[in-house]
């Protein structure tokens, strides 16, 4: 779906059709001062100090020009309103982003413009939409444009308040490194207090393994786009639906906002932790007071060296650390609460993966563990009461799917690589935390050898496995099967899946422009 360049001067014409156009689009959200014209600045500024090509910054510009035409194209009244946004406005707002890249496209644009427009409220650590991508899972430009809306609407007045001040601004940004957004973007701009925060080339010197539009291709990093997920799954009618591998629960927390039964699994017990949290959780939410007493018990382990900890944790965390999150859990686990506890391992979770997702070049905007505790709450705390029976389980797939009666099944289908492979990755902490197993990841595989969630060492075995899992299915009236790939959905895997039940749909979508992520399919197989 990618467009083809157009002459220089075609593209200027644009440009400054798209500058107007943009001053328009900034009434609809209450700016009286130019928004949209004073971020696309800020945001070539930062592309011109990561090192962008003439390409990279002309498609980061028009995106920031246009970045959220999606909520001219809604009937938003409240965006006006002068008053902090309700949850449920908050609900209608997500569909902005997705309404802005169908805009571009229509437009005949390039296809990384409407993924940086699609992707331009995704959050550092997974809290934002339309996707809840995470880290560098969302590509640079996107990480850039975050900031330079988030600077420029603090730096603006806005319907429900004035413009901060720039020392103040300066504290929030400041504030937000690791949670909205990145912290090495954020260094980069706080490097020059001057002009607008004009960053020069030095503010990145330093930095390592950055670089336009370019990431690690680990396969942890083919994170399921959820909004692309639930726009898909809702193609289909059904009261309750199973996840095989449904992750930390993000898809299940979305999917009980729109009133469904959510049952989930996943083999790996730290994402089973989360999804408690969020699936089984209908209207739990953590308390100060809890909270205090937890951070009390992790700050004295952190100052007894007698403390026992699990040694090899020391591989991703230094040993203060480790001793905190080693008091944190042993206090959580006391709690006699299974939601409580889940909540708790997963505020553990959470800071864990803060305190790793600063560089070390950057790790002076780190703020502490407690204090990082205290700013999570209100993420944590998002309990959604659909008074229905959600569950949330780590048992093996294939058990998973022969205990689980549900209208219908979605079985996001696992890279072709065992878990352990994420011993030598960031995110490898968590089973190995949760567990307080040394070997917990090799002990995940082999228990799973053969099987989704184990050691898979050849495409011939990742079908194989495939084919055991879909002979379990066939209780389950509606099959809808999703997957990350490069280029064309592979054959293969659509003939083993056609094999069971006739395929009527395979919807894309191609998101690997940005070479970021891989292109995703979720394939509708015929009712049963």
């Amino acid at each position: 779906m990618s467009k083809q360049a157009s002459a220089p001067d075609t593209w200027a014409a644009r440009l400054a059709e798209y500058e107007a156009e943009s001053t328009r689009l900034d009434l609809v959200e209450g700016y009286t001062a130019p928004h949209a014209l004073r971020l696309a600045a800020v945001a070539d500024k930062l592309a011109v100090a990561f090192g962008f090509s003439e390409r990279g910054r002309r498609d980061l510009r028009i995106a920031a020009l246009l970045h959220d035409i999606g909520e001219s194209q809604l009937d938003l009244p409240f965006l006006t309103a002068s008053r902090p946004l309700t949850f449920g406005e908050r609900q209608m707002l997500w569909r902005h982003p997705v309404v802005g890249e169908r805009v571009m496209y229509d437009r005949n644009l390039p296809e990384a413009i409407g993924l940086l427009v699609r992707w331009h409220h995704e959050n550092w650590d997974g809290s934002g939409y339309p996707d809840g991508l995470r880290g560098e899972q969302i590509p640079l430009a996107a990480r850039l444009l975050r900031l330079a809306d988030v600077w420029c609407a603090l730096t603006q007045d806005r319907p429900f308040r004035s413009a901060y001040q720039e020392t103040e601004a300066l504290a929030h940004l400041r504030a937000m490194a690791g949670t909205a957004l990145d912290p090495t973007v954020t260094a980069c701009w706080l490097a020059d207090p001057t002009t607008d925060h004009n960053p020069s080339g030095s503010g990145v010197v330093g930095i390592s393994g950055l670089m336009p539009w370019t990431v690690s291709q680990s396969p942890l990093h083919q994170a399921p786009l959820l909004g692309f997920e639930v726009a898909a799954l809702q193609k289909e009618p059904f009261h309750s639906i199973a996840l095989p591998f449904g992750g930390d629960g993000s898809l299940g927390w979305r999917l009980k906002l729109l009133g469904k039964q959510v049952l989930t699994n996943d083999p790996r017990q730290a994402e089973t932790c989360r999804a408690i949290a969020t699936v089984e959780n209908n209207g739990y939410v953590l308390t100060a007071s809890q909270v205090d007493a937890w951070l009390g018990a992790a700050r004295d382990a952190a100052q007894e060296d007698a403390t026992p900890i699990n040694p090899a944790l020391t591989r991703w965390l230094p040993l203060p650390h480790v001793r905190w999150l080693a008091g944190l859990r042993q206090a959580v686990l006391q709690t006699p609460d299974r939601i409580t506890q889940a909540l708790g391992m997963s505020l553990g979770l959470y800071l864990g993966d803060y305190w790793l997702g600063f560089d070390v070049s950057v790790r002076h905007l780190c703020q502490s563990l407690e204090e990082a505790a205290i700013e999570a709450l209100p993420r944590l705390n998002r309990a959604v009461d659909n008074r229905l029976a959600n569950q949330a389980t780590c048992l093996p797939a294939h058990v998973f799917a022969v205990q689980t009666a549900a209208d219908v099944v979605y079985l996001r289908l696992p890279p072709l690589a065992p878990y352990d492979h994420v011993t030598g990755h960031r995110d490898g902490w968590r089973e190995v935390w949760v567990s307080h197993h040394p070997d917990a990841l090799g002990s995940l595989t082999r228990a799973h050898a053969g099987r989704f969630g184990g050691c898979l060492t050849s495409r011939r075995e990742y079908r194989a496995a495939l084919r055991s899992l879909l002979r379990r299915l066939p209780h389950f009236p509606r099959w809808l099967i999703g997957f990350a790939h490069e280029a064309e959905p592979p054959r293969d895997l659509l003939e083993e899946i056609s094999a069971f039940r006739p395929i009527t749909e395979v919807a894309t979508k191609a998101a690997g422009e940005c070479g970021t992520l891989v292109n995703q399919s979720i394939v509708f197989c015929k009712p049963a």
